[in-house]
């Protein structure tokens, strides 16, 4: 059967095949993947910085900390978050 496929495309792949398509995403998430430990690091932010979000509050702690992290994916190329 791999001989009757292979003689069949003469061993051409069209560039419309949804694989070729998908290696952009591909990539894209791969370097999303990597710079995921620096991303949810959120000690790298100023301590002005985290107490805009506030999360030198403990009432506003959690939402602060999840708005933080929102902004430094998005920064990185995510294209969507939700909170």
């Amino acid at each position: 059967m791999h001989k009757t496929f292979k003689s069949q495309s003469h061993g051409h792949i069209p560039n419309h095949t949804p694989s070729r398509r998908l290696v952009p995403a591909a990539r894209a998430t791969r370097s999303q993947q990597a710079s995921a430990p620096e991303a949810v690091d959120l000690s790298q932010e100023s301590a002005d910085t985290q107490a805009l979000y506030g999360i030198d509050q403990k009432e506003t702690e959690t939402f602060g900390r999840m708005c933080l992290l929102s902004r430094r994916l998005v920064e990185r190329g995510v294209r969507f978050v939700q909170l």
